[in-house]
């Protein structure tokens, strides 16, 4: 009986981690493609977080993202249940998802939680490589 209990539970580790690295795989294929709101001749760096009222992970995130926000306002927060044709738009599969834009185009795609030092890098960055 505990091999087939081991056994079930390697079919699920093995599939979630699949699900995991077909999501992240699938996210960052966003890299490069052009943001549609964008303005041509914008090169402000933004990051938009996208979350939802449901996940754990982007509560735990929210109160540092909140607090940033009120420093940095290119950081865009997006309720996907609130705007599903955004969310759509970039691609998103999964929250937390932050996407970092510059020049109207997509830089960086994270998709769970991020360090304070990656969102300050994404945020300041104007013209200079990250």
């Amino acid at each position: 009986m505990n091999e087939i209990m081991a056994g079930v539970a390697g079919l699920l580790l093995a599939g979630f981690l699949w699900w995991r690295w077909r999501t992240v795989r699938l996210a960052r294929q966003s890299i490069g493609k052009s943001v549609p709101e964008a303005e041509a001749g914008d090169d402000v760096c933004r990051v938009y977080f996208f979350h939802a009222k449901h996940c754990a992970p982007c509560r735990t995130i929210k109160p540092m993202i909140d607090g940033m926000a009120q420093e940095y306002p290119n950081l865009i927060q997006v309720d996907v249940q609130d705007d599903m044709v955004l969310a759509a738009r970039f691609g998103v599969r999964a929250t937390p998802s932050l996407v970092a834009v510059r020049s109207a185009t997509i830089t960086a795609v994270e998709l769970g939680t991020v360090s304070r030092t990656w969102l300050v890098a994404h945020l300041t960055a104007n013209g200079e490589e990250i």
